[in-house]
């Protein structure tokens, strides 16, 4: 049985952001919508569900409910929308790498993270020093499967969230100028071990 936008952690608040854009009616509207299509992108794609891609189907969904209401704000919101959604998740982070020594930890391990980031990426110039890393993805798989369903634009929303809480973690400085999602010819992940990065 397809799950409910209302029940995805973290997209079930597009509802108060449709609301707090445009009212409480018309907010609810495009809520019901981006459910509705979000139902039926989970029974048309199980593959894709069932590789656990139910972000990305929703955010197909909300956006495909944006273009047919507002066309002209679709992009802007639902990156607006990606951006608070990172907040979020970066907070959760930032509490986690409070924990003394959490920092430390994860970049002594940046090589099996770095690992586990790019399954399923097409990657290149992959770097681990002492203090610095990085890699230069040049095809995301997300970016791919929003393309297969005809909304590409969809994935900007996912890079807008994680280039939010990607930023959130203590001692580890985060740089991200480029998106394949954007046009660019890589996302250019760079991370820095810094100790004075509360």
């Amino acid at each position: 049985m397809a799950k409910s936008l209302a029940k995805n952690f973290i997209l079930k608040s597009f509802g108060e952001k449709a609301t707090e854009a445009y009212g409480p009616e018309e907010g609810a509207r495009i809520f019901a919508l981006a459910d509705t299509r979000y139902k039926q992108l989970q029974d048309e794609h199980m593959g894709l569900v069932e590789t656990g891609n139910l972000l990305t189907l929703g955010c197909v969904a909300i956006y495909q409910a944006m273009a047919d209401t507002h066309p002209d704000d679709a992009l802007s919101l639902t990156r607006d929308f990606g951006r608070e959604c990172g907040e979020k998740i970066g907070d959760f982070l930032h509490g986690v790498t409070r924990i003394p020594g959490m920092p430390e930890l994860l970049w002594k391990h940046m090589d099996k993270i770095f690992a586990k980031m790019s399954d399923g990426y097409d990657t290149e110039n992959v770097y681990i020093k002492e203090d610095e890393c990085g890699m230069d993805v040049v095809m995301c798989p997300l970016y791919e499967i929003t393309k297969d369903l005809g909304c590409p634009e969809a994935c900007q929303m996912i890079c807008a969230t994680d280039k939010v809480y990607m930023s959130a973690f203590r001692h580890i400085a985060y740089s991200r100028t480029m998106s394949v999602a954007e046009g660019d010819s890589c996302c250019d992940y760079r991370l820095r071990y810094d100790k004075t990065k509360k």
